[in-house]
């Protein structure tokens, strides 16, 4: 993850703790508790979005086993979609074959596209 990027999450973490302080000392029936319970969420969600678009070294962490998520192995210049089993990273799909070149990075997919106003099915 970039310094910017962490800069980034951190400054909005200040933001979101000054909410939440704001929030706790309010009565629950107050505007100021109601204003701050929506700051809240859309804090965690800025966060959540800043995090969820990064690359993530291999050398920093890896992603949970058998999770599908996106890889990039530079010296393919390429990206695929992959999952890590054993130790092993494997191209996710139809057939499991191994990546054969090293994986440097890798970022959560994203969430599965639904329309609005349906439930996704």
């Amino acid at each position: 993850m970039s310094k910017d990027i962490k800069n980034a999450i951190e400054y909005i973490k200040s933001y979101r703790k000054l909410d939440e302080d704001a929030h706790n000392m309010s009565p629950k029936d107050s505007r100021i508790y109601f204003e701050t319970d929506i700051c809240l969420k859309y804090w965690d969600m800025a966060i959540q979005a800043l995090e969820q678009t990064q690359w993530i070294p291999v050398s920093e962490r890896l992603p949970e086993e058998n999770y599908a998520v996106l890889v990039w192995c530079p010296e393919r210049k390429n990206n695929y979609c992959a999952y890590l089993a054993e130790g092993q990273w494997w191209i996710f799909g139809a057939y499991s074959a191994k990546v054969q070149s090293e994986v440097k990075a890798w970022m959560p997919l994203p969430k599965l596209y639904r329309e609005e106003g349906t439930d996704g099915r």
